[in-house]
């Protein structure tokens, strides 16, 4: 049988910037398991896409001002976020995802300017956009996964002297579910659902196990709803909505990206209400306005 000649890569979109990274030997067999649930003919970005480093969510740099800051804190802070991905060659349209989110009391000189909160989220998940349907008049996109976020803090003692447990962590297992209207549609709709994995109750407040969050989804609740539109390549805007299993806790983002000029960057606007902007306020209500730089927006992540 003749030799099939290797295919030309395609380059990456301009302003993209493409990482190759080797993970072999990363995944245990638990990984591989994981795959076996989720077969898949075809990798979820295109052939080429695996064995990269790629954007994921939102990565940008931002200064924000939260209008309902307390009074222990600076009303501006600097905020900035990095998301990838990683697809194995393997198993095709698994992933490897990693989000970071840091907020910077910069402008607080008196404490020094320090970092109040940086949250880490990685997880794993499998991932497929299908082609244009007729019948549903768009393209959908499917994601299911786990994972995990945590701040990664424990047990101290505050400026009055009191121990205080400033630890938060949850796991998840989820499933994202989306559509794009027309074959290349500007519109997506997009679901995201979750479980949480159960922890047990702490009867010690300063105890390394058990549940540091337990009334978190009284704030987050069960999942978010997703609306967006971009009005060009350069252009997009993306709203996340939420509900709490309380009542009056509702949570609303909007992320507004524009062409800065700048090739691989936009100018970003972000407007935040609600609950659960990090895991260390996820009961506190927060309002902010921010205003910087993104180098990719979760809306091209549909």
């Amino acid at each position: 049988m003749p030799s099939r000649k290797p295919q030309p890569e395609t380059p990456p979109p301009p302003g993209k910037a493409i990482i190759r990274l080797r993970l072999w030997g990363l995944l245990s067999h638990g990984l591989l398991y994981l795959g076996l649930l989720f077969p898949a003919p075809a990798a979820a970005n295109g052939p080429q896409d695996c064995g990269r480093l790629l954007p994921y969510k939102s990565s940008f740099v931002q200064v924000g001002y939260d209008t309902l800051a307390p009074p222990e804190r600076h009303h501006r802070e600097i905020i900035f976020d990095f998301s990838f991905q990683y697809e194995t060659c393997f198993l095709p349209m698994l992933h490897i995802g990693y989000s970071q989110h840091s907020f910077w009391q910069f402008f607080d000189e008196k404490r020094s300017s320090p970092f109040r909160e940086t949250n880490y989220n990685p997880e794993i998940f499998y991932r497929r956009r299908f082609g244009y349907s007729e019948r549903i008049k768009g393209r959908p996109g499917l994601q299911a996964g786990f994972e995990h976020e945590s701040n990664g803090r424990g047990p101290t003692v505050d400026e009055y002297g009191n121990n205080v447990n400033m630890s938060r962590s949850w796991d998840r297992g989820y499933v994202w579910a989306w559509w794009k209207n027309g074959r290349e549609g500007p519109f997506v709709i997009g679901l995201k659902w979750w479980q949480r994995k159960k922890e047990q109750d702490k009867r010690d407040p300063l105890a390394p196990l058990g549940d540091d969050n337990p009334q978190i989804e009284d704030f987050t609740g069960k999942g978010e709803f997703y609306l967006g539109f971009s009005t060009s390549e350069r252009a997009g805007l993306l709203i996340m909505m939420r509900k709490g299993r309380r009542d009056h806790h509702g949570t609303v983002r909007m992320e507004y990206i524009f062409n800065s000029g700048i090739e691989g960057g936009y100018m970003q606007l972000i407007y935040f209400s609600g609950y659960g902007e990090s895991l260390i306020d996820y009961d506190r209500r927060v309002e902010r306005y921010g205003l910087g730089m993104s180098f990719h927006g979760m809306l091209s992540m549909f």
